[in-house]
């Protein structure tokens, strides 16, 4: 090929080869100028539609004009048919020979990783996805410029799977998790490999190695990277954590678009390390000047030098030590015995699936064995083998006892235990729809059961002590064994209980769940489908510092959020990888139960109202920093945020359809406002309610009465609550009884006030004349939701229970001279969303009810993953932001 003449390029010397193609150095006799041509192998362009697709990704790449793109002239064929590409030729050396030499200095990694995060911006900004960002791939000019390679290239050798064309060990070093699973990749793809190496420049290696293609997959899709600060000393935490955020294996945690690189590394402070250098030069010079300094003034210095380094030695050696090492593993599971995160679980309240021994040696998790049927399965974990243990069909929720000897678990209704010794089960007592229990120091054992959630407290052997308080769940025992920490359902937040007064302390108000204590003084919380960890006194009851958040990569189930993981006393975390599985898509169901899906798409919605008119959906959905709240077009499907200040909950909108009303958790103190949405945009404050909750469910038809729930003069519980337009200064109780009532709703005429009640040991709906006097009525005969009542029938809607679903009922009534309920009729059953609060509504019309569909995953996991010494990671998260 050497002073060969290809159309009016003249070849004059090979720069290299790959398994993209062969580059030659050239002259461009047209316009005299030197220019590299890059030869690409004949079995990528073979395929006439494949050639085809490339020349057009090419001349797509060939109208991007930025500093550090390399430049492509033209794209044209030889006679014989070789495609090839003429680009701009640089002097200078790839950023792979530049690693190979040694590891980059900071300020030389940030600047070549901001030039190809800027590059790749204005790809990104065009459409174009490079695919194949490699070290490879990356020229480092004379003048320390930055030219990124071969844009348009990847997609022709098609490289989301290893098995394709032209795959190397070098491109799967450097392949995003989502391209080894043949996945579809966007823009992020990109973003991961900037991270690979960004890890590469700084440490001169990879972070995921392995001598086969299979070894790198697996490493990539199963493994974290060494931490930097282990391999090199001197890197900023910040600089690492933009290593790892560009790293993370689930896109949606890396950053989403790459122009924001830039703007975090150049906020990175090497000053530190800058002035360790310059403190080494200052050596440098005393050593080479001593005749001229006394001894006395070098020693200090000298002595000072030797210190640090023992103790920097001794710190990288703490930091190797095998028992304080943060290692991350997974387990394999039995094919035949993958783990089931809901199983036989009763509707609506998904269990956690997995339990570690308080010592941290046995693993013991909900297998799904056959069609519908679940068991338990043991491993240990020093050894590979799983083992089932006999008679558990049917368990979920396991929990060890704290000497690790048994595992207590519900099935068929009832509490059951079962030995790890010798596999004996036995039965302790009933427990109907249990939500979460704990296995106390003085065995006995605490949980909450039934619709209205009682705290039930019996010993080890199954002999009651007594019920505790209602609306209580997932209990876990403090370290005394008197104290019980519990998610509270109304109102909202975290509380302690103790068992020997009965007494309830609110500590936690909020979107808050999932409670545990931590060995190393804090506190475990699930918020907003993130993982939480906060310094806790548990003698005192008390938080005694902020939050820090830990991970959004576990699984939270939907409904009463059941986090899927478990902590041992020694530090071994074991989850389930995933997130919250909350997603639901907005769905019309018409009476005859047909579904139109609304093209809104998948959020976590949380509650919601159709306006007066049924053209507009006062909505609000939980986000990564909240409970955010919407106004959505039901005919345009058009959404506008409407409110994203704090955590929002219960939209009610006004008879006008001009105003929400909706109370905001901001700050640790709950408020009511009003926002025009139409109209305007003004916000007020309605009801200022500092640390007390009342939150609206429902106007009056003339606009001059609110209902709301909440808690009145101090009880903890909740009531109906009456705002007076006219009176804004008066709150007074509808309901005020012993038993918690929520969600009023007025009739149309305002004569009837309907509500969701607790009392008779579960849930029912019922109604009552409006002031008063008068008795209640009950409207559902075998449980029932809160009612809501059809402004253009005489009917009332509300929902009870099936087995596997929810079942949508309808009851006519006669408001003549007397006030007649007729018999309840189903209209359809299904599985939809049931959350805290109102996520239903019928729609103006009195034919359609708006519903949740859940879009959540289902399949059977064959995976756990383990974190050894996973409380080093909580301290160093907590060092890094003090």
């Amino acid at each position: 090929m050497i002073n060969k003449v290809i159309s009016h390029f003249k070849i004059l010397e090979k720069l290299g080869e790959g398994g993209m193609g062969v580059v030659y150095k050239a002259h461009d006799t047209k316009l005299n100028r030197i220019v590299a041509l890059k030869f690409l192998p004949p079995e990528l362009t073979r395929d006439p539609e494949a050639k085809e697709r490339f020349i057009h990704e090419a001349r797509a790449a060939s109208a991007l004009c930025h500093n550090n793109i390399c430049t492509i002239h033209e794209v044209d064929e030889t006679e014989e048919g070789h495609v090839f590409i003429c680009m701009d030729h640089y002097e200078g050396m790839t950023l792979k020979d530049k690693i190979k030499e040694r590891p980059l200095k900071l300020e030389e990694a940030i600047d070549i990783a901001i030039q190809i995060s800027k590059g790749l911006a204005e790809a990104h900004k065009a459409g174009i996805i490079h695919r194949d960002i490699k070290p490879a791939n990356i020229i480092i000019t004379k003048d320390n410029e930055v030219k990124i390679l071969d844009f348009g290239l990847a997609k022709l050798t098609g490289q989301t799977k290893l098995t394709k064309v032209g795959t190397t060990l070098g491109t799967a070093a450097y392949m995003s998790p989502e391209q080894l699973k043949g996945n579809p990749v966007d823009h992020r793809t990109d973003i991961w490999a900037l991270g690979v190496m960004m890890y590469e420049m700084l440490t001169g290696q990879l972070p995921f190695k392995g001598d086969y293609e299979q070894a790198i997959t697996y490493a990539i899709l199963n493994e974290d990277p060494e931490p930097i600060t282990a391999l090199r000393t001197g890197i900023p935490v910040a600089l690492e954590g933009i290593v790892l955020k560009l790293m993370a294996k689930d896109p949606k945690h890396r950053y989403q678009h790459v122009d924001e690189v830039p703007v975090d590394l150049g906020n990175v402070d090497i000053s530190q390390t800058n002035k360790l250098k310059e403190h080494k030069q200052n050596l440098g010079d005393l050593s080479s000047s001593r005749k001229s300094v006394r001894l006395s003034q070098i020693i200090p210095w000298v002595g000072m030098v030797l210190m640090l380094v023992i103790a920097l030695i001794a710190y990288i050696k703490s930091r190797r030590h095998p028992n304080s090492l943060i290692k991350r593993v997974h387990i394999d599971l039995l094919d035949e015995a993958p783990l089931e995160p809901i199983g036989n679980v009763p509707f609506m309240r998904a269990q956690p699936a997995l339990a570690i021994s308080p010592d941290g040696s046995k693993l013991v998790y909900v297998a799904g064995i056959s069609e519908g049927q679940t068991q338990l399965y043991l491993r240990y974990m020093d050894k590979w083998e799983i083992i089932p243990l006999k008679d558990t069909q049917g368990a979920y929720c396991p929990f060890f006892s704290p000497d690790g000897e048994w595992v207590g678990f519900f099935a068929d209704n009832k509490l059951k235990k079962v030995s790890i010794e010798d596999g004996t089960v036995r039965q302790l007592c009933e427990a109907k729809s249990a939500v979460g229990a704990s296995w106390g120091v003085h065995d006995d054992i605490i949980f909450s059961q039934d619709e209205i959630l009682t705290l039930t407290w019996i010993t080890a052997e199954g002999s009651l002590i007594k019920h505790l308080k209602i609306e209580n769940y997932w209990p876990h025992f403090l370290p005394d064994g008197k104290t019980v920490i519990a998610t509270s359902m109304y109102p909202f937040g975290l509380k302690t209980i103790s068992l020997e007064t009965g007494e309830e302390k609110l500590f936690r108000e909020g979107n808050y769940s999932h409670p545990r204590y931590l060995r190393t003084g804090h506190l475990l919380y699930e918020r907003n489908g993130i993982l939480e960890v906060v310094p806790f006194d548990a003698k005192n009851v008390s938080i005694t510092g902020n939050p820090v958040p830990v991970t959004d990569e576990i699984r939270i189930e939907r409904n009463l959020r059941a986090v899927q993981c478990d902590v041992s006393r020694n530090g071994t975390l074991v989850y389930l990888k995933g997130s919250h599985v909350g997603l639901g898509q907005l769905t019309f169901v018409n009476r005859a139960g047909e579904e139109d899906v609304l093209a809104f798409g998948p959020k976590e919605y949380y509650e919601f109202q159709i306006s007066p008119n049924g053209r507009l959906l006062a909505v609000t959905v939980r986000e990564v920093n909240g409970i955010h709240l919407y106004k959505y077009d039901l005919d345009r499907i058009i959404e506008s945020k409407i409110d994203n200040q704090g955590d929002i909950y219960t939209p009610v909108w006004t008879p006008d359809g001009q105003w929400i009303t909706y109370e905001c958790y901001e700050e640790e103190k709950f408020n009511t406002y009003m926002k025009r949405v139409l109209g305007g945009d003004e916000k007020k404050l309605l009801i200022k309610q500092e640390y007390k909750w009342k939150r609206p469910s429902s106007w009056s038809k003339d606009g001059k009465l609110l209902a709301l729930e909440g808690d009145y003069y101090g009880r903890i519980g909740s009531e109906i609550i009456i705002y007076e337009k006219d009176r804004p200064d008066s709150l007074r109780a509808f309901t005020n009884t012993e038993f918690d009532e929520m969600l009023g709703v007025f009739s149309p005429d305002r004569k009837w006030l309907g509500y969701l009640s607790l009392r008779e040991g579960e849930m029912n709906t019922f109604i009552k004349p409006y002031p008063g006097p008068g008795d209640e009525m009950r409207v559902s005969p075998d449980r029932g939701s809160e009612p809501i009542w059809s402004p253009t029938t005489n009917e009332i809607f509300y929902f009870t229970w099936g087995m596997n679903t929810l079942k949508y009922m309808v009851v006519p009534y006669k408001n003549e001279s007397d006030f007649y309920l007729g018999e309840p009729k189903l209209l359809f059953e299904g599985d939809y969303v049931e959350l805290v609060g109102r996520n239903w509504d019928v729609h103006p019309d009195g034919q359609r009810i708006l519903l949740i569909k859940p879009v959540e995953e289902t399949k059977p996991y064959r995976q756990i993953n383990v974190v050894y010494n996973w409380f080093n990671e909580i301290k160093s998260k907590f060092e890094a932001e003090n």
